[in-house]
């Protein structure tokens, strides 16, 4: 069997090329990395030093043209010359091929080298290489981020912060691509708020600068309170007014006033003695939150 009927050479040397599937992880793409690849090789043979030839013999001139490479014919009168058929125009025979390579002068083996990946390649990209006398594609696979979504070069990030950073402002760390960035989170702040950061994106392939990172905010709303943080929020709960429907253990008095279930039951109880405590409700709010943070 020809071990080379799977392969062919291209007219400047090069052997035919071959695709390379090569896995990369969203940061390695972004960033650059240096991936082993294995691959056929088309190589001399060991043999026969790449002559084709076994050993103790060499070509002999071609019997077919002897020797000139090329067959003359004369038909209708007309006069032609053509490449020889024998010896591919080379003007020599080789009666003794090699028994390694087939009289090819080569040989097929697999090799493995280390390759250059460029910051910014993304998935289903091909590169072309030239490794000795090979061609090679790499097809790139590229694995999803954990944090962020690509776009082009651009790439967008979900950044979560607490109740508190929105409604009083502050700072957070946004992870990027190449180093964290802190921003300013400006007081009452919404859910997908968004950012934009310039320039810190991902590195234009072949191109001068980078791509832009879009910030999107989210809003982490606790899911278990601590008795004292539940005490401040239905402290907060009970000054609001413009809340559409209700609030869950607040309760909305006749005079549109909002109370905790267990207060307004105890106001039913003793409503004899609400005048009495007209001018003290600020203060007993004021005392529910110093209760709330210092017991």
């Amino acid at each position: 069997m020809d071990p080379f009927s799977g392969f062919a050479e291209t007219a400047d040397g090069f052997g035919a090329a071959e695709e390379v599937a090569v896995n990369l992880s969203f940061e390695e793409a972004t960033r650059g990395a240096v991936k082993n690849v294995t691959y056929n090789s088309i190589e001399n043979c060991f043999k026969c030093s790449g002559s084709g030839v076994e050993l103790g013999y060499k070509k002999v001139s071609c019997p077919y043209c002897n020797g000139t490479g090329v067959v003359s014919s004369n038909r209708g009168g007309f006069f032609f010359q053509s490449t020889c058929v024998r010896c591919r125009g080379s003007g020599s025979f080789n009666k003794n091929p090699c028994h390694d390579c087939e009289g090819h002068g080569t040989n097929v083996q697999r090799r493995t080298s280390s390759v250059n990946i460029p910051a910014g390649v993304s998935h289903g990209q091909r590169l072309r290489l030239n490794v000795g006398r090979n061609t090679l594609y790499l097809l790139l696979n590229v694995a999803d981020s954990l944090i962020h979504k690509r776009e082009g070069f651009n790439v967008h990030t979900d950044v979560t912060i607490s109740v508190a950073q929105a409604i009083l402002g502050g700072t957070v760390n946004v992870p990027g691509i190449y180093e964290d960035n802190i921003i300013k989170v400006q007081p009452g702040t919404s859910s997908h708020t968004d950012y934009m950061l310039r320039g810190k994106g991902i590195k234009r392939l072949d191109q001068a600068g980078s791509g832009d990172q879009y910030i999107h905010i989210k809003i982490q709303v606790p899911k278990q309170l601590t008795e004292r943080q539940r005490a401040l929020i239905q402290a907060w709960a009970e000054l609001e007014t413009n809340t559409r429907g209700t609030v869950n253990t607040i309760k909305k008095t006749v005079d549109g006033e909002k109370k905790t279930k267990t207060e307004a039951d105890e106001q039913a109880k003793t409503d004899d003695k609400a005048k009495e405590g007209e001018n003290n409700d600020g203060d007993s709010l004021l005392k529910k939150v110093k209760h709330a943070l210092f017991g």
